[in-house]
């Protein structure tokens, strides 16, 4: 998996492979188990990770997180709905909003 994981990022110049990657499911997966694992050792948990397997994906510059941080994410989200405002009058973005579907959905958890 770490040679197609290397191939991929050869192909998207990154490591953030959707955990459902449609041309290879099971790399999705893998790296998602790589994740969690990591996760699990920093929080002093049992993990099948381990140093060699850290070094090697951090040599490809394995993105092990690929969550923002919540505040740069609502700051974000904040900037597209003054957009949003500017060119609709308001901010009743329609939760299922084509055009960005994430802004809808974080207007509607506001």
């Amino acid at each position: 998996q770490y040679k197609r994981l290397v191939e991929f990022k050869e192909k998207h110049g990154h490591t953030i492979v959707p955990a459902r990657y449609a041309d290879d499911y099971q790399l999705g997966h893998w790296v998602m188990t790589q994740r969690r694992q990591f996760q699990l050792i920093k929080k002093g948990k049992a993990s099948r990770m381990n140093q060699i397997r850290i070094d090697m994906l951090n040599q490809i510059d394995f993105q092990w997180s690929v969550r923002k941080n919540p505040k740069v994410m609502w700051e974000t989200r904040y900037g597209e709905i003054l957009e949003y405002k500017e060119l609709h009058g308001d901010c009743l973005v329609p939760q299922r909003y084509q055009e960005n579907a994430q802004l809808g959905i974080w207007v509607n958890t506001q």
